[in-house]
């Protein structure tokens, strides 16, 4: 049975990353830190709390681009994929997949039934 193991980050959307960048790091003391190549250049960055875990992640909003706002998607670490794509299958749940090498994980997204997106964050055994 699919287990959430806890909260990985939170995605933001901005129509100023600078001026986002500049509040979290002043207001919060969290660091930024440029994307690690997973991204494309679009502006995005990581903000790292205290303890250096990548808490929230900004990136661009496209003005005339698809949106729910300035919030993206929560991300959940999660462990037994293969039981959690059971569920959702047998829910008949829609859930798109990404194999994230570069970090050792395995992603599923989902759509809760208020809209809200969410990244299910399974690490590689």
């Amino acid at each position: 049975m699919t287990r959430v193991t806890g909260l990985d980050h939170v995605n933001i959307r901005t129509m100023d990353l600078a001026a986002s960048i500049s509040f979290y790091e002043q207001v919060l003391g969290l660091t930024a830190t440029p994307p690690d190549g997973l991204i494309p250049p679009t502006g995005a960055n990581w903000l790292f709390d205290a303890n250096g875990q990548p808490i929230l992640h900004l990136r661009l909003l496209e003005p005339d681009g698809p949106t729910t706002g300035p919030f993206d998607h929560v991300a959940l670490r999660c462990d037994d994929l293969a039981g959690t794509i059971a569920r959702l299958d047998a829910a008949g749940i829609r859930h798109d997949s990404f194999d994230n090498a570069a970090m050792g994980t395995t992603l599923l997204f989902i759509v809760d039934p208020h809209g809200v997106r969410l990244e299910l964050a399974f690490a590689k055994d």
